[in-house]
């Protein structure tokens, strides 16, 4: 049987395994007979335990529940028990102490929503528990939006909260206590009214993993169900993807997995207007990335399909990178971009990716703890079902092999001058493989010094043009023209070649409009020339004059005699 130590400087408990006996006392659900044992001064009564009142007068825990005098929000010796659970830090409520969907005893946990539409405890006293041991927390609600959950710390991460069970009726759940935490709170949540009784904790010898376990690159990927994903590195949690929620059209989402309500091989995800959706996810591992395949039913028109992502650890200390169409961003502070292909986190030995299966918005949030708040999200659904994928890679080592081999391909193709085909080659690095920081430095440095080379010419060619404007040359236009041509061919196959072929189009529009002032003031002198000649008495030459306007200067459609 499971027994628990209690330490009075910080109230935290010490599980030590061992055999767990199971309750033998039959549970009816509207009616529950409690008979009194040898010893144990209990009453015998009924109750409805989803009715406004109970009858029962006393209830005591049994042996091995570890909450205790906090198991039935009964009053008892050491104060009212509702001073066992305290509303969560940001919940805009929590579990009061009520006769709501009394079981046994006079009282029951009620949940008080705020504004936001749900509540959240958790538990005031904590126990010690072992990696691999397991947990297993039950109870009976009166309300469908009702969740039981378990909470894990560790002083070195994050708290780690599981859902183990929802619904109405009598609700149970188990889960093995996961690598590097050795601290167990439990927590109550509500989206929507609802109240809980009879609340038992148990240790047992061993849980239910509530994950799958995959490597990818250097990190341990933990996924499955309602955990959504954790990723560590080593014993440290970098990143934890929430499994998907929905931001009602005309409302805001729930927070975390505060509406996930897990069943029976698939959930309920509620939201803050009091929709319900229902929901399934598999993770699954495919080549050298992690994915996580949801599908949602019954979803309001209009509804944003959300994850949220914490990262933590390491990973937070380094910038975010934004891959999308328009190439390759960092960000050091809080942000919110669309159109985005693929979130880049972490440095070169602890790169990881993020991406959904098409463009999606995102936001950033930095906390005071070094942590960052991601927001990943979707246009609006059309109502019905909708799914998602999110992908998650860590391996960049074929990424990187070609990443060094565009970069080599720059270099020879500079070294022949073909400019354009080496900065086509370094955009590619950075807007596709930026997984090597020194790389992408690299990268971001001799793209920046071909730009200059680039920005140059472009200058050159615009002073070249002022002069032959300058000096009303359409010969010396004609040269800027091919000059403008030539560099077009320089940077063939890069973006600046258009930026040299439409330089070159306006010089010879300035040029041809040069060249036909040119030839009118020339064709005018000799007008003139040819008039003079034939007032002076000599035809012959005024002919010849005349001639050569028809052959070499004449307008189109005239001929001047």
């Amino acid at each position: 049987m499971a027994s628990a130590d209690r330490l009075d400087d910080d109230q935290v408990h010490v599980l030590h395994e061992g055999r767990v006996r199971r309750s033998r006392g039959p549970m009816l659900i509207g009616v529950v007979l409690l008979l009194a044992v040898a010893g144990a001064g209990a009453w015998v009564a009924f109750t409805d335990p989803f009715g406004e009142s109970g009858a029962v007068v006393s209830a005591d825990p049994a042996p091995d529940n570890l909450l205790g005098a906090a198991w039935s929000f009964e009053s008892h010796e050491g104060g009212r028990s509702e001073s066992h659970w305290q509303t969560e830090d940001g919940a805009p409520g929590g579990f009061r102490v009520g006769s709501v969907g009394v079981v046994s005893g006079v009282s029951s946990g009620v949940a008080e929503i705020g504004p936001e539409g749900w509540a959240r405890s958790i538990s005031s006293e904590s126990w010690r528990v072992e990696p691999g041991t397991g947990v297993e927390l039950s109870g009976i609600s009166s309300a469908d939006g009702t969740q039981l959950f378990a909470r894990f710390e560790a002083d070195d991460r994050p708290a780690l909260d599981v859902p183990l069970a929802a619904g109405r009726g009598r609700l149970s759940g188990r889960v093995a206590v996961p690598s590097g935490y050795r601290v167990l709170r439990v927590g109550l949540g509500a989206v929507g009214s609802g109240a809980v009784d009879d609340l038992v904790l148990k240790l047992l010898p061993q849980g239910e993993p509530a994950f799958e376990r995959d490597t990818l690159g250097i990190f341990e990927v933990l996924s499955g169900g309602a955990l959504g994903a954790l990723v560590l590195r080593g014993q440290e949690l970098v990143l934890a993807v929430r499994p998907p929620t929905l931001r009602p059209a005309a409302g805001s989402a729930l927070p975390g997995l505060v509406g996930w309500m897990p069943g029976d091989g698939s959930a309920a995800l509620r939201l803050a207007d009091d929709g319900v959706v229902q929901a399934s996810m598999q993770p699954a591992l495919e080549g050298r990335e992690l994915l996580l395949k949801t599908s949602l039913s019954g979803v309001p028109a209009g509804a944003v399909p959300l994850h949220e992502v914490l990262v933590s650890g390491s990973l937070a200390a380094a910038p975010v990178g934004i891959r999308s169409a328009g190439g390759y961003e960092v960000f050091s502070g809080d942000f919110k971009v669309d159109g985005i292909q693929a979130l880049v986190l972490g440095r070169t030995q602890d790169r990881c990716e993020l991406r959904l299966d098409r463009p999606f918005a995102a936001s950033a949030v930095h906390h005071d703890d070094g942590s960052v708040a991601l927001t990943l999200e979707l246009p609006p659904a059309s109502g019905g079902s909708v799914s998602l994928v999110l992908g998650l890679a860590a391996d960049f080592s074929e990424q990187r092999v070609a990443a060094g081999q565009l970069r080599d391909e720059a270099d020879r193709l500079e070294a022949s001058g073909k400019l354009g085909g080496a900065l086509a080659a370094l955009d590619r690095i950075i807007a596709d493989y930026p997984y090597d920081e020194q790389v992408l430095a690299d990268a971001r440095r001799h793209r920046a010094e071909l730009t200059q080379q680039l920005t140059a010419r472009l200058d050159a060619l615009d002073a070249d043009l002022d002069v032959a404007l300058f000096l009303g040359s359409a010969q010396r236009c004609q040269e800027v023209r091919d000059d403008a041509l030539a560099a077009a061919e320089t940077f063939a196959g890069s973006d600046a070649e258009a930026l040299f072929r439409e330089r070159a189009e306006q010089v010879a529009t300035r040029g041809a409009s040069l060249l036909s002032s040119d030839l009118e003031r020339r064709r005018q002198r000799i007008i003139a020339l040819r008039d003079s000649f034939a007032a002076g008495g000599y035809p012959t030459v005024a002919a010849e004059l005349s001639d050569d306007l028809d052959r070499f200067l004449a307008e189109p459609g005239e001929t001047d005699r």
